[in-house]
């Protein structure tokens, strides 16, 4: 590895001192040599690349470097392929400056932690402004040799650097600001006098209009490449052959000069899509390999003649006129023809190419190891939906002829002359591959990820479905490639489409927690991994293990503790409330999370076909029991997204926020909400849901829309953070370790029997009624109390003990276990049934005969108690207090019933239960309107309509309740609101009984556009 050279300007002999053994502590591994120069700014950069042939450092003196500092850079540049690179500091006017830190070893290694914990190994341009400091200014070598040195006439003034970046951004080599190195800075040398001219001077080489002579005056601050006349490439100049300040005492730094390079001729054919061309045209202009022309052959009408830049090493050709429209196969034969190398690299327009892909392919080749070379392992990248794919090592193999992607590979141009490609538009590549090989050529297969990515739009001649395609088991979605951002800023402006960001705005994830500090951890991290850019993550605490400390520092993250436990509903709308985004995603502490989650979600929301995103198909993983599952809604059913995998537009919320209940919020939310469409993504994986002891909803595997998968699913889908879950999670205990009680020991000993013979169960249970007290609570979630306190259950055993309590009157074994388990035979569903029933033995749940079942009548139910309640209020006369009583308890219940569970069984009784519920309300609140009660009236009919926004016996009992009180202004509006509300969802018109509430005081017009 070639050495850095490091040019400190001058400083004071300590500071210089300081600066040295900060390098010599924090450099690493990578090698590198100290410059003292004799000057700073342009000057001390011209003499430093001059004296050097390697990559160089301009370090102002006394800066001390942080750990790692240089690899952190050099592996940026690597990665992005940029020209130039800086770290962040402790001072400095752009967005570098963005930490405080003191100049000593414990200051700069305490920044530089919280740098990389912070940024990790993202690096960005500075763009518009190109503004990276010159305290410590990386470039690669590649970039002088094509710009030359800094221009002189800035001297030792500012603004030199810029200038510099400016030009090698124009030239395709952009400057990134890596945010996890860090160098302290001293402050610099006051050079107030020399800004002024500096500033000038910029705005001369870099105006456009000065340049074209239609400015003489000079702007306070120039705005970059926010303004369209900022450096206009046919205008300034890009390279500059500056003189270079000698160095009196020490010797220059040379390097052998390397053996001139044989010629390599880049093929690229293209036809009616200049944009993709011209930034082909860039990425050639990148490439690290200096002996390199690029044969742009174009088809069709000549958009690029007056477009390529004048550059000796990019050539156009065009086939002969008259013609007609050429072949893919024809116009690579028509480049390869014109191409003047030994060797040629097909490079297509369309696709993203790293700058070191041409030598990288090169490099058998040259070495004689290979005949042909060509890219395997490339990732697979959709602009339109900012979706990434990675096809699995097994299915590459089966998509591609060979294993490599036949657009990329290179060769000697001896093959081409003995094996030209056919003419024709499909897999000429391919054959032409195939050919060779037959004829003795050897071929070599190259990593292709970090040289390559393939680019697919509408306009690819390969017709296939990514993530689909021969198995889709064999895709994997991941993150978009950290391509250099203005790469992806022209990918994101493909045909009008904008990156998330731009189009959407931010986005706001609300996660609720309590006590689960270790699996808070993790979500907090899936979220610092999201590539949507603008993003902010509401955390809402209200556990005894407060987790701020979790999220001190953390960007973008914000913290609010509560001072009691709250439910899930309620915590839900105080996080929206926080939220500053313009859209929400449900963020569950637990759960894990896509690094492309909100990106894909966004994408969906942004092109205004949905108001709420999310998913019926979700996976679920259970670490301790190393088990997964898939559940998937029935595509016939009423649409329903799972609550964990919800974004949608904050003005959703704000109609309609959660209802206060601890469980089921999310499920009342999407059927509540109204939203117009909702965006099912049920095909991708975004989130995995967590199944673990400390679940707030248990979940029943066993049901009818459950299905096993295989555990490999998973853990290819979540790769290396699989091991996180299964090593931070404990495992499985017996239920005595959660539920202490003696009866619930006594049901977890028995649950760890085996299930006896048949004739053991089929005799009838003697029940005992002086016995404990047992309580079975239906409403919102499953639990059974012995005595006041929890008993767990089994999932199958709790479907049977619900399904029965559903029952008046007992049910045939057959009929129950064809109804729970439907998907078995006759016999494997009567096993699953004896299961079931051993293990409610010990609690004398459920009465057992020898052919009937029914649920023991000393159960105490409380939908039962409920459903009483509330039909004795319609079926008599009762008294006031009856009325009271029964109304806050229709109103403190809620809606739902086992909040989670989608059995069609369940799904009739809970709409049985809520229209029981809906009409008791409004038999309450006529019954309080007759007894003067306004206020709890007011509730109920406020209870009811949030039950059924459209509902409207609830909005005309409200209608009543303001015309009894006397506010007939009030009345009026709710009147309107609820005619607008149904006008928009249905197209309909509230019915004449209200609008004759309202006919004594005003004229009330039919809605407009109502159905009549």
């Amino acid at each position: 590895m070639p050495r850095t050279a490091v040019g400190l300007t001058p400083a004071h002999p300590d500071a210089l001192r300081l600066s040295h053994d900060f390098l010599a502590r924090h450099t690493g591994s990578c090698p590198y040599e100290v410059v003292e120069l004799s000057a700073a700014g342009a000057l001390g950069f011209n003499e430093l690349v001059g004296r050097s042939e390697s990559d160089v450092v301009l370090l102002q003196g006394g800066a001390l470097v942080g750990p790692d500092w240089l690899t952190r850079l050099t592996t940026a540049l690597a990665r992005t392929g940029a020209g130039l690179a800086g770290p962040s500091t402790n001072r400095a006017w752009n967005e570098q400056g963005c930490v405080d830190a003191t100049g000593d070893l414990r200051g700069v290694r305490t920044a530089s932690a919280a740098l990389a914990r912070r940024f990790g190994t993202a690096a960005r341009t500075l763009a518009p402004l190109h503004s990276l400091g010159d305290f410590c200014y990386l470039v690669r070598r590649e970039v002088v040799d094509g710009l030359g040195g800094a221009d002189p006439a800035y001297g030792e003034g500012p603004c030199w650097e810029m200038d510099y970046n400016i030009r090698a951004a124009r030239a395709g080599f952009p400057g990134v600001w890596v945010g996890g190195a860090f160098v302290w800075r001293p402050a610099p040398v006051d050079d107030g006098a020399q800004l002024e001219p500096a500033r000038r001077l910029y705005q001369e080489r870099f105006c456009g209009q000065r340049l074209a002579g239609d400015r003489v005056d000079y702007r306070q601050h120039c705005l970059g490449d926010a303004c369209t006349d900022f450096a206009p490439r046919e205008l300034i100049r890009l390279r500059v052959d500056a003189p270079v300040t000698p160095a009196s005492t020490q010797p220059a730094l040379r390097t052998p000069v390397a053996a001139r390079q044989p010629l390599v001729s880049c093929v690229m054919p293209t036809r009616g899509r200049p944009q993709f061309a011209l930034r082909a045209v860039e990425y050639f202009l990148r490439q690290d390999y200096a002996e390199a022309e690029l044969v742009v052959v174009e088809d069709g009408p000549p958009h690029l003649a007056t477009l390529l830049p004048v550059n000796p090493r990019v050539r156009l050709v065009h086939p002969p006129a008259g013609t007609g429209r050429r072949s893919i196969g024809a116009l690579r034969n028509l480049g390869c023809a014109a191409a003047r190398g030994q060797f040629i690299v097909l490079f297509d327009d369309d696709d993203w190419h790293g700058p070191r892909r041409v030598s990288t392919q090169l490099g058998p080749l040259l070495a004689g190891t290979a005949d042909i070379t060509g890219l395997e392992g490339v990732d697979w990248f959709e602009p339109a939906g900012w979706r990434c794919w990675r096809p699995s090592p097994g299915l590459e193999p089966r998509l591609l002829r060979r294993g490599v992607y036949g657009g990329t590979v290179a060769f000697a141009r001896r093959w081409w002359e003995h094996h030209q490609f056919p003419d024709r538009s499909l897999a000429e590549e391919a054959d032409f591959l195939d050919a060779c090989v037959r004829s003795g050529a050897r071929l070599i297969r190259v990593p292709g990820r970090e040289h390559y990515v393939y680019v697919r739009h509408a306009g690819n001649t390969w017709s296939l479905q990514a993530g689909h395609a021969v198995d889709r088991h064999g895709w994997a979605r991941v993150a978009v490639p950290d391509l250099p951002g203005d790469d992806l800023a022209f990918y994101a402006s493909l045909d009008g489409t904008q990156t998330s960001g731009a189009v959407a705005g931010r986005v706001s994830c609300i996660m609720p927690t309590r006590d689960r500090r270790d699996l808070a951890a993790l979500a907090i991290a899936w979220f610092r991994h999201q590539d949507y850019p603008d993003k902010e993550l509401v955390v809402l605490d209200d556990g005894d293990d407060p987790i701020i400390d979790l999220v001190a520092g953390v960007p973008g993250v914000r913290y609010q503790r509560l001072d009691k436990p709250v439910v899930l509903g309620t915590k839900r709308n105080l996080a929206c409330e926080l939220a500053t985004g313009d859209f929400i995603a449900h963020w569950d502490d637990d759960d894990w999370q896509s690094p492309t989650r909100l990106s894909t979600q966004m994408h969906g929301l942004a092109s205004g076909r949905a108001e709420l995103s999310g998913t019926s198909r979700l996976l679920f993983c259970d670490p301790e029991l190393s088990r997964a599952w898939r559940y998937t809604w029935p595509t016939g059913a009423r649409p329903w997204l799972a609550g964990t995998s919800l974004c949608y537009a904050v003005s959703l919320w704000r109609r309609h926020p959660f209802p206060a209940v601890g469980v089921g919020e999310d499920t009342r939310f999407v059927w509540q909400s109204g939203a117009r469409e909702l965006d099912d993504l049920r095909s991708c994986d975004l989130v995995v849901a967590l199944l673990h002891s400390r679940s707030t909803v248990r979940k029943d595997t066993q049901g009818p829309y459950w299905a096993p998968v295989d555990l490999t699913e998973v853990r290819r889908l979540l790769e290396d953070d699989y091991a996180l879950y299964h090593d931070l999670l404990p495992r499985a205990g017996v239920l005595a370790a959660v539920h202490p009680s003696h009866a619930v020991r006594r049901v977890a000993e028995r649950s760890t029997v085996n299930p006896p013979p048949r004739s053991t169960v089929t005799t009838p249970s003697v029940l005992n009624p002086s016995g404990p007290a047992l309580q079975l609570n239906l409403i919102m979630d499953f639990e059974v109390r012995c005595d006041g306190e929890p008993v767990p259950i089994a999932p199958a055993s709790q479907r049977l003990v619900c399904f029965l309590a559903f029952q008046p009157r007992p049910v045939r074994r057959t009929y129950v276990s064809g109804t729970l388990w439907y998907d078995a035979d006759d016999r494997h569903a009567s096993s699953s049934l004896r299961s079931a029933l051993w293990r409610l033995q010990p609690m004398e749940l459920v009465c057992v005969s020898n052919t009937h079942l029914w649920l023991n009548p000393c159960v105490q139910v409380d939908l039962r108690r409920v459903i009483d309640r509330a039909e004795g209020v319609l079926r008599s006369e009762p008294d006031a207090e009856t009325v009271f009583r029964v109304a806050q308890e229709l109103i403190e219940v809620g809606n739902d019933i086992l909040a989670g569970w989608y059995e069609d069984w369940v799904i009739v009784e809970r709409e049985r239960f809520r229209q029981v519920r809906l009409h008791a309300m409004d038999r309450i609140g006529e019954l309080l309107i007759q007894q003067g009660r306004w206020y709890d009236a007011l509730q109920v009919a406020l209870a009811a309509i949030s039950t059924e926004p459209l509902r409207e016996s609830a909005h005309r009992l409200l209608v009543k309740i303001h015309l009894q009180e006397g506010n007939i202004a009030e009345a009026i509006h709710q009147y309107r609101s609820y005619a607008e509300l149904l006008r928009r969802e249905l197209n309909g018109r509230p019915s004449a009984a209200i609008r004759e509430l309202l006919a004594p005081f005003v004229v009330i017009p039919a809605p407009a556009g109502a159905v009549r």
